[in-house]
């Protein structure tokens, strides 16, 4: 095949949670990949396929898990070696764990939601659910994991504030205190956010604040939502933007290096999200494979800087209904065009 998918999981545990497959339902995702021959590649072996091109009679795949979760050494490694699979883990510097107090075992490993535990670590606050050092080198030495780059930061900020999401603490997200710059209060707006390695920094005004802040009710804020005009400021100049993107890449890239003797050279952007300047700072920091969240399938020709991932879903019955789709041409086009329609990105 002239085509391969490159899957995308964040944690695996015991029992399926929001962000998380259940660790029998990551293995009979991968037993139907088995039953269909496919061989599991690394990023080298995807650099080799892009420059060269794809080998004649083989079935590809790629399976990647973003952050760094403790999970995947305690849940994932066990089913990968169970059917012989190689994995990419794009770590997320920031969120590693600087210590670990107890053995890392499931009796001892307390597992908590994705989402408290990325507000937890991202704000340096605790660490529990994402792996140390030590633990990544044993990954590392595993035969089972290539490891590589998902930034030194994982926060967002505001793209923009209309359409509204939802008002907190009805709709919330562990970002919201560092987009917000100050702690969420009663009526802070759940919008859209960006990561920060894909745009500039933003900031609600404080005007814009102080009004919602003021509001009797969702009514009220929804209409200044919509009509506040540029409620956003910037922070940062192009300029520091560029800078800062390029300190954060080689941060991410140097840490692997020097913690783990890792030469990484693929990126993998948080949230997804990237940009023009982002993918010229990466390039410009030793990166050459660059990968995103873009659905779509890698081919011939698909340039190494946009490379699409796929996120696998929950259960193996949606994993091969979402596999079926992605193999068909026609069935994928169907798919864009309903999404286009009903307006997916």
């Amino acid at each position: 095949m002239d085509s391969l998918i490159i899957w995308t999981w964040h944690r695996v545990l015991p029992e399926a949670a929001p962000g998380a497959v259940s660790q029998s339902e990551f293995a009979a995702q991968l037993a139907f990949l088995r039953q269909r021959q496919y061989s599991f590649i690394d990023t080298g072996e995807l650099r080799e396929i892009l420059s060269r091109g794809f080998p004649r009679g083989r079935r590809l795949a790629m399976l990647t898990f973003d952050d760094g979760w403790a999970d995947n050494l305690l849940w994932a490694t066990p089913v990968l070696r169970e059917y012989n699979a190689r994995a990419v883990m794009a770590v997320n510097t920031v969120l590693v764990n600087p210590g670990r107090e107890y053995p890392l075992e499931p009796k001892n490993f307390k597992v908590i939601s994705s989402k408290q535990a990325l507000e937890l670590a991202a704000y340096g606050r605790a660490y529990d659910s994402f792996l140390t050092w030590d633990e990544l080198a044993e990954l590392r030495d595993s035969g089972v994991w290539d490891l590589q780059s998902h930034g030194n930061s994982h926060f967002g900020c505001y793209r923009k504030v209309f359409p509204v999401r939802g008002f907190y603490p009805e709709k919330q997200h562990w970002t919201m205190e560092y987009a917000l710059g100050c702690p969420p209060f009663p009526g802070a707006p759940r919008a859209e956010f960006s990561s920060i390695l894909a745009s500039p920094r933003t900031r609600p005004k404080n005007e814009f604040l102080e009004l919602l802040r003021r509001a009797t009710g969702d009514s009220e804020r929804f209409n200044i939502c919509r009509d506040f005009a540029e409620p956003l400021e910037m922070l940062e100049s192009e300029e520091e933007f560029h800078a800062r993107l390029r300190g954060d890449l080689s941060t991410c890239r140097d840490l692997l290096h020097d913690k783990l003797g890792i030469d990484s050279r693929a990126m993998f952007w948080p949230w997804g999200h990237y940009s023009p300047a982002g993918r010229e700072a990466a390039k410009a920091c030793g990166y050459d494979l660059m990968l995103t969240m873009d659905k779509g399938v890698v081919r011939s020709g698909t340039p190494v800087d946009i490379l699409p991932r796929i996120a696998a879903p929950e259960t193996a019955k949606d994993f091969r209904r979402k596999y079926r789709v992605f193999n068909n041409p026609l069935l994928k086009a169907f798919r864009d065009f309903f999404n286009r329609r009903h307006g997916e990105k």
